[in-house]
This record gives structure tokens, sequence and C-alpha cells, in this order.
């Protein structure tokens, strides 16, 4: 892996333009929470919800385990406006594909005094599905998912059933990118059903 530093006016500039990096400078992991618990039908406090710490390795594994013909993996975080902005977009054009075989895989770069904030986030927004925490030194986490990608976020990556990277977007995503990305990982002939 090669090391990378963002120097101060971009830095600046990706602050203005999204949520800039995710996090910290040190190079380990933080050490998280590890208790997950299934989450409460009608709760919205969020108390609940099961968030999993991941690396970025991991995040790959379950793009490649063949069980979706395409995973949109969205990294977030509650404390960024751009995030919550779209993620009603994002959830729509997940759902209107699901039968299709599309999953969403989050994973937020939240911190741990933030947890409670983005389980309540989660809750509120009908999220009551398992959720992943950001578990790994920033570098290596970026580099593994996109060298490309800055640290902003959101950042949404989308992979075809083989667990091929065929889109990515770094700032707050639209329905209609959205549903173009999914729609080119699921490749030609793969139709629109209607979920039921």
């Amino acid at each position: 892996m090669r090391a990378r530093t963002v120097p101060p006016l971009l830095f600046a500039a990706l602050l203005v333009a999204s949520c800039g990096p995710t996090a910290r400078t040190d190079q380990a992991a933080p050490a998280r929470d590890t208790t997950a618990v299934a989450a409460a039908a009608g709760d919205t406090s969020g108390a609940g919800l099961t968030l999993l710490p991941i690396e970025a390795n991991g995040v790959l594994a379950i793009v490649r385990d063949g069980r979706a013909k395409a995973t949109v993996v969205n990294v977030w975080a509650s404390w960024c406006a751009p995030c919550r902005d779209e993620f009603p977009e994002l959830r729509e054009a997940v759902q209107a594909r699901a039968a299709d075989g599309v999953r969403l895989v989050l994973v937020s770069a939240d911190f741990d005094e933030q947890l409670p904030d983005a389980r309540k986030f989660l809750a509120t927004s009908g999220v009551h599905d398992t959720t992943y925490l950001k578990h790994d030194a920033d570098q290596r986490f970026i580099d593994t998912l996109n060298p490309a990608w800055s640290g902003s976020i959101p950042a949404t990556f989308v992979y075809d059933a083989a667990g091929r990277r065929v889109a990515f977007r770094e700032g707050r995503g639209t329905r209609a990118w959205f549903d173009t990305a999914i729609t080119q990982a699921l490749g030609p002939g793969a139709g629109h059903r209607s979920p039921s």
C-alpha cells in the first residue's frame, strides 16, 4: 500500500464539498465496542440495532460472497449532512431493485461517542438490518476500497455479482445516479422487476 497525505488546501476543499475525510489521522484501528444486539421491532432509539465492526477486507468479502447480483456499499456517518440527505434516495433505489438481487451494505464512519446518534438515525430511517462500523486504519480502508477515493463521505461503491467494482461516487448521490449504477452492476438483460 502506498502512503498518501492530503494537502491542507485540498483538505479544506473536501470539507466544503462533502463531509471531508472520514476520520482521524491515526494509523491503527480504534478500539470498538463489539457488542451486537438484534434490533427491537418499533425501536426508534436505535439502542438495539446491530452494529458490527468491519475492516475493508471484510467489506470486500461480503461483496464477493455470491449472495447478491449487485451490492451497493455506502460509507456514511451520522454527523455528515450529505450522508443523511442522500439516505432516502439510496435506500429507495436499492429497495426498488431488491427483487433483482440487489443488496445494500451500510458502513458507518462514526466514532464510538457518536454511536448512539448513528443507531438512532438508522432506526428512524427504518433500517433494522445489520450495519457495520469502519474498524480499520483510515488509509488502509480507503486504499483497499478504492485508491482514488480521497476519504470524503458519503462514498458509494457499486459491485456486480462477481465482486467487481463497476461504479464509485464520492459525495452525495442522487436517485438517478444510484439507479444507473445498479443497472450497470446488474449487467445487460438484467431487466427491472417490480418489488413484491
